[in-house]
């Protein structure tokens, strides 16, 4: 059972680590979630500002790639 346990946050962590290393804005709404998990989980891991701040330029970055393929197919 312990290394069920482990193997839950380590998956969790290394498939958010490729949303971010590969740019899978499509995925960014996982990555939002894991953030506002992690930091409510670990608080002083952020702070407020800095975790609000992240969590406003990861939509800020999907809505901009949206806006693109929008207009890409127009």
């Amino acid at each position: 059972p312990g290394k069920q346990a482990a193997g839950g946050p380590a998956l969790l962590s290394a498939g958010v680590w490729r949303v971010v290393q590969q740019g899978l804005v499509d995925h960014y709404g996982m990555l939002e979630e894991f953030v506002t998990m992690v930091t409510e989980l670990v608080p002083e891991l952020m702070s407020y500002s800095q975790r609000a701040q992240l969590i406003l330029g990861l939509r800020a970055r999907v809505s901009s790639v949206y806006v693109l393929v929008i207009l890409r197919g127009s």
